[in-house]
């Protein structure tokens, strides 16, 4: 069911964990929009972005975990003097944060705002423009990972030392264990001999932080599983272009997977088994899949340039979540 942005091409889409009816995407045209109804309604809330950013795209979000209020997001660098602004007023206004000004060059593709001591905003430019991080929001910026064509970049949720970055070039997936300082590959169980081989996206388990899941493409493409952290890893699927996986936040075992040319799946069962869910949707170019918090299970997907699907799972029982 679509009731909103309907031929709007959507990049990128949050949802507040405290507050299942708030949440927020990222469009072309440079435009940010809120809806505090689930999805029903969307506002359009970019004061403070240039008036002159119509060829821009939204590429990036992020909610802080800690406070709901604060926001980041990032432009897609096609024309852009600043590509990173942050809101800490839920949205309703932005302000530009300083960055290094080879970034005009880029888009942020990649926000995360990583609660260590003290918590570090990093950015992800993408491909093989690296990551660069600042330490509570100073304007000094320090460069890593710039060699390995990074494609996204999550931390774990019980432990924030520990990160994990999807990587293409054969590198595949990268962990790192002291917040961000120091890498290295992560791919025991993944086939990455085929240089083609990455990692897309990568998701853990709020319910059960030793569980990650990475969508890996190329040769060896399809979900895996992670039981310990990312030290090794066991293949679920075959699926191919995985873009996104959303993980319930009291159920390790129910994923849904979003996927470039075949749509949405679903797993109840820590991916044993899928079914197919793409019944009402008019593409099968998914880009995102995000849960709302609570019962019943609302799924939301991202088409490309059909705009945003919300499905309510009523097959699920509540004693799934108990």
């Amino acid at each position: 069911m679509n009731r909103g942005l309907m031929h709007t091409l959507v990049y990128t889409i949050e949802i507040d964990a405290n507050d299942p009816l708030r949440m927020y995407c990222g469009t072309d045209y440079g435009n940010i929009y809120t809806s505090t109804d689930g999805g029903f309604n969307w506002m359009l809330t970019r004061v403070g972005i240039p008036e002159d950013y119509d060829n821009e795209r939204v590429s990036a979000l992020h909610i802080d975990r800690t406070n709901a209020e604060i926001l980041y997001t990032g432009f897609g660098g096609r024309e852009s003097r600043y590509n990173l602004f942050m809101s800490t007023n839920a949205g309703a206004a932005w302000q530009v944060l300083a960055t290094p000004s080879e970034w005009k060059k880029h888009g942020v593709l990649h926000i995360l705002r990583n609660n260590t001591d003290p918590p570090r905003l990093f950015c992800g430019l993408g491909w093989f423009h690296g990551i660069f991080y600042s330490v509570e929001n100073d304007s000094v910026w320090t460069r890593i990972l710039g060699d390995h064509g990074i494609q996204v970049l999550t931390s774990h949720p019980g432990n924030a030392s520990y990160l994990y970055a999807g990587a293409s070039a054969g590198m595949a997936l990268l962990r790192s264990t002291d917040g961000g300082d120091t890498w290295s590959q992560s791919t025991n169980g993944i086939d990455v001999k085929d240089k083609d081989t990455g990692v897309r996206c990568i998701s853990c388990s709020p319910s059960n932080p030793s569980v990650v899941y990475a969508g890996v493409t190329g040769h060896s493409h399809g979900l895996y599983r992670s039981t310990n952290a990312g030290a090794s890893w066991q293949p679920l699927n075959n699926v191919a272009e995985i873009s996104e996986i959303a993980i319930h936040p009291k159920n390790e075992n129910l994923i849904y997977i979003s996927a470039i040319g075949t749509g949405v799946w679903r797993s109840t069962d820590g991916g044993a088994n899928w079914t197919k869910l793409t019944l009402g949707l008019p593409t099968t170019d998914v880009m995102r899949v995000r849960f709302a918090p609570g019962y019943p299970v609302r799924v939301f997907a991202v088409t490309l340039k059909h705009g945003i699907y919300r499905m309510v799972d009523e097959e699920l029982p509540e004693c799934m979540f108990e």
